[in-house]
């Protein structure tokens, strides 16, 4: 899929078309675009993103997106290759839905961005559904829940009966609260970890996924803080996460399906 020196694949429309079966199978609508799902000659599943409100000239995409394609990490969605030409944008990822990083890609003007955005509950800061003006702040959201995903290798959060979650998220924060943070660790590292370093990342994300827009760090913030150059203190538990302390289960009925399609 992707081509011997590490870099995208380059695909024709024709062939996405191919693909996609003539996007004959819309697997769902986010505020980036619409995926579709794709069969490749080797049987390999993939999804395609037909993206919309681009605004990049064609150059800037192809450059943009080959950045993107290098991050690889077995908790993070890979893109395998894209289709750029006239009026059309498309992604081809692995059989995964996903719209982090994709303000970016699409160049929105975030002073002055207002939307009723739709996205999977969990990854999606509370702006976007709330309604009130974005900024790059939303993306550091979503990065600080990916960071949890990539420290416990586990999903933020899993349906278990009708309106019933559990939230990884209000755990992390609990237990990084309580001084534990060592029991968020992927269960597949067998506890081989720094227990510094481990802190202070569960520390970072738990900062990024703060409810305010203006309490979460800056990207450069945060990478400083990652790198040790910055301090880091103990992030409070965000305010929409509060509720569900001591329980179980997360009861998601403030996320309705009419403001996101899980």
């Amino acid at each position: 899929m992707v081509n011997g020196d590490g870099s995208l694949k380059v695909f024709s429309f024709a062939q996405i078309k191919k693909i996609t079966k003539n996007f004959s199978e819309k697997l769902g609508e986010g505020g980036f675009g619409c995926d579709f799902k794709g069969t490749m000659p080797v049987s390999t599943m993939v999804a395609v993103k037909r993206l919309k409100g681009f605004v990049q000239g064609d150059k800037q995409f192809r450059a943009e997106v080959q950045t993107i394609g290098m991050i690889q990490h077995t908790n993070l969605v890979r893109l395998l290759g894209f289709c750029a030409g006239e009026d059309r944008r498309l992604l081809v990822y692995e059989y995964m839905i996903a719209d982090f990083g994709m303000a970016k890609l699409l160049g929105r003007d975030y002073s002055r961005v207002l939307t009723t955005m739709r996205g999977t509950i969990g990854y999606l800061a509370p702006e976007w559904i709330s309604g009130v003006p974005i900024t790059q702040k939303a993306d550091v959201y979503s990065y600080g829940m990916m960071l949890l995903e990539i420290i416990s290798g586990r999903r933020n959060s899993e349906k278990i009966k009708e309106g019933k979650f559990t939230y990884f998220p209000t755990y992390a924060a609990v237990k990084l609260n309580e001084g534990n943070g060592m029991c968020l660790l992927d269960n597949g590292l067998g506890g081989n970890a720094d227990a510094e370093q481990l802190a202070r990342a569960c520390r970072v994300s738990c900062w990024c996924i703060q409810d305010a827009a203006d309490h979460r760090p800056m990207m450069g913030q945060v990478v400083r803080m990652l790198e040790g150059v910055m301090d880091v203190e103990v992030p409070p538990v965000p305010r929409s996460l509060q509720k569900y302390v001591g329980m179980e289960d997360s009861n998601c009925s403030d996320w309705t399906a009419s403001e996101v399609s899980c």
